[in-house]
This record gives structure tokens, sequence and C-alpha cells, in this order.
């Protein structure tokens, strides 16, 4: 849905697009990792001792939490100050402050750049314009210029706009800033992702360098690994591709292993192995069975 974003000057529109992708990933791990870890712990095929243990290293809490970077800029911008170098320094000098995580670090040149440890490496923003552009305000004039149009359309638009403003509210003390327009709309489509049932294809670039026919190993495993997939392996591997329920077993196979209709599984076990036995699938083949 999303492509991670690290380009040569990166504000708030790649902050956003990389806050997705945080999502996506924390969104990931949890349904593929650690549910699938939970199962298999549950069901014994997982030790208590050797169940993997899956760290979650998003900075999510860094970006979105109640003293992160995004509720300083929204409180910077709703602050209405006018567009100037000095608000700037301002905002630059808090962000480099107050924010206190392991994914995220200052920039001594220039003042304003900071760098955020995205769990696909690490990105360097410019907190210059961000607080102006998370203002999400109408440039200066266009209210006036679109009042002096001659075009009925044009006119109509105005005056339906202003009346919903009023309704809303518009003067009301916390102005709607862009990132919380884009936090709220974000949280609904993972709310909607939660109530289904989540399928994943992972892209992987070949190389750095968007050139045909070139394959960079080492960009490839750093892309596989920031993006979880060895974890998930590791999990899926040690888990087994077919789950029975007893009662659905015993409708399929009942008759071929000759159990009865109240067998437990420590009663499976035994049948079960005379029937892989006798059929040449004994030594190497049973040890993917587990009851």
């Amino acid at each position: 849905i999303f492509g991670f974003e690290s380009l040569e000057s990166n504000s708030l529109e790649q902050l956003c697009i990389n806050l997705t992708n945080e999502r996506l990933q924390s969104h990931y791990i949890q349904h593929l990792v650690k549910e699938q870890s939970s199962l298999l712990e549950a069901e014994g095929l997982l030790p208590k001792g050797q169940a993997l243990m899956v760290t979650d290293q998003s900075c999510m809490n860094l970006l979105t939490g109640r003293s992160g970077l995004f509720a300083l800029l929204n409180e910077d911008s709703r602050l209405r100050r006018r567009r100037s170098q000095e608000f700037e320094s301002a905002f630059s000098a808090r962000v480099n402050t107050e924010l206190r995580h392991a994914c995220f670090a200052p920039c001594r040149a220039p003042e304003t750049a900071f760098e955020i440890r995205h769990y696909a490496g690490p990105v360097k923003y410019s907190s210059q314009q961000m607080s102006f552009k998370n203002k999400d305000a109408p440039v200066d004039g266009m209210a006036d210029l679109l009042a002096s149009s001659t075009c009925l359309l044009l006119n109509e638009a105005l005056e339906t706009a202003s009346a919903a403003a009023t309704r809303s509210g518009s003067n009301k003390r916390k102005q709607d800033t862009l990132s919380s327009k884009y936090l709220l709309s974000l949280s609904s489509l993972f709310g909607r992702l939660e109530e289904g049932e989540p399928h994943y294809i992972r892209c992987i670039s070949s190389n750095n360098k968007c050139q045909a026919n070139a394959f960079d190993h080492a960009a490839v495993a750093r892309q596989l690994s920031a993006s979880g997939v060895p974890h998930s392996l590791k999990v899926f591997a040690a888990g087994r591709p077919v789950h029975y329920t007893m009662p659905g077993f015993q409708r399929q196979f009942g008759r071929a292993l000759m159990l009865s209709s109240v067998a437990t599984p420590a009663a499976l076990a035994a049948p079960l192995q005379r029937l892989l036995c006798r059929h040449g699938l004994e030594g190497r083949h049973t040890r993917h069975c587990d009851v």
C-alpha cells in the first residue's frame, strides 16, 4: 500500500508516509508472528523455554505518543504563529531537546535536522517548514480571490464552505491540523484491517540504484530483516502446515487408524506411528507429526 521513503530531503510528507509503514509493520508482526507463536506454544509445538520471542522495535511511541513528535508538531501549529525563521528555529530546538527515545537522534548540522531510526533503517528529516505545512491553512489571499470571482459556481462553493465552517465552530481553540486529520484517517483504516483476515505481500527491491538485472544480496538481506520476514520464517518452521481438530481428524482418518469415537490425543500417537511405519514413512518423516 505504501512505499517506505528516504529521500535527499525529507519533511512532513515523508514522515506521514513512514508512520503508515511503521503501523503496517506492527500490524504484520502482531498477526503473523506473535499470534502464530502463541498458537504453537498453546498447542505444545513450541515449548515454553524455546518459544520465539519477538521484540517489536517500532518507534510508534516516539511518533504518536502523548509527548511524541506529532504531539509537539500539533501543539506548535495550533499556536497560529506567523511563518518566520525565528519560530522555525524555536520548533527545531524543542524537537531536539524534548524528544527522548532510542529511535531518535538530533543532528548537529544543520540544526533543523533530526534522525529517526525506523524499522527499515534511519531517515534524516528536516523540521524546517514542518509546522507551517501542518497548519493546513489556505494560501494567503485565496479567500479574497475566490470572493472576487464572477463565476457563480465558485461563489456558491465559497458560501457553502463558509457556512459549514461556521456550523462546525471554525474558531474553536484546537484547530485541526494536517497531521491530526491524517492520524484520524490512519486509525480508521487500521480499525477496518483489524476486522478482517490479513494477508501480506512483501515487495523487495533487488538493488538501491533502480537498475535492471542487478541483484544486491546485502540490500535484499537488509530489507528482509527489516520487514520481519526472518522472524516469521522461524515461527512457521517450528510449526506444522496442517492443523486438525480431534473430531475432524477422526472423521477423516478414524477407520484407517481403527480409532474409537472417543479417542484422545494421547491415544492417537501409537496408531499413527504404526500406520506411518506400515507405509514406510517412519524415521525422518515422523518427526513432522505432533499430537
